[in-house]
């Protein structure tokens, strides 16, 4: 009854993380297919998912790094994106960069005409100080999503970091717009701060 009852629990966490589009940083800590026992990159994995395990203290990630196209219902291969850009989003928040650069890519390589994975491998090259491939990565998205303010902020962090400091205002300035369009106020405050540099 106790592993009937847990494999509930994980089915309905399961269909809660994909209704809402993200997958919590906290996961199931219980003996199932675990990856690098007591690596701070350790990961649970449940039939085709894969659950981030609690590492040693709880994350406060950013919701906008961890959110997913509005993708209503999806099939099975979208499904594994959104975990794979998912999980590739909290090795980031972890600093387990390499790891997340290989799901990440491999999100990709799934469903090339999706954006979110994009945005998260700038994230994480602009974290690994590999700011030209942030940018591209950057780029990539904009490509498939011209109006996602979190890439334009990606591309200014990136151009800032690499002296560019004109490019980097034009790319917060867009940012910017899109935030006030969306009404995403923490946005905003992020990049006026960043505009003031």
């Amino acid at each position: 009854m106790k592993k009937l009852s847990h494999s509930l629990l994980v089915v309905v966490f399961l269909v809660f993380s994909m209704l809402n589009n993200k997958i919590s940083a906290e996961g199931f800590d219980e003996k199932k297919e675990v990856i690098a026992s007591g690596d701070m990159c350790s990961v649970v994995n449940i039939g085709d998912y894969a659950i981030p395990t609690p590492l040693s203290e709880k994350s406060e990630m950013d919701e906008d790094t961890i959110s997913t196209e509005n993708i209503g219902s999806i099939d099975a291969q979208t499904s594994l994106y959104v975990n794979l850009s998912n999980q590739g989003a909290v090795y980031m928040e972890k600093g387990c960069y390499e790891e997340a650069v290989d799901v990440l890519k491999k999100a990709i390589e799934l469903k090339p005409e999706m954006h979110q994975a994009y945005i998260n491998l700038a994230n994480t090259y602009y974290h690994m100080e590999k700011y030209r491939d942030s940018i591209n990565a950057s780029k990539a998205a904009l490509n498939i999503n011209p109006d996602d303010a979190r890439a334009y902020g990606n591309l200014g962090n990136a151009y800032y970091a690499l002296g560019k400091k004109r490019k980097a205002k034009e790319s917060y300035q867009n940012a910017l717009e899109l935030f006030k369009k969306e009404k995403n106020y923490e946005g905003v405050r992020k990049i006026k701060k960043y505009l003031k540099r």
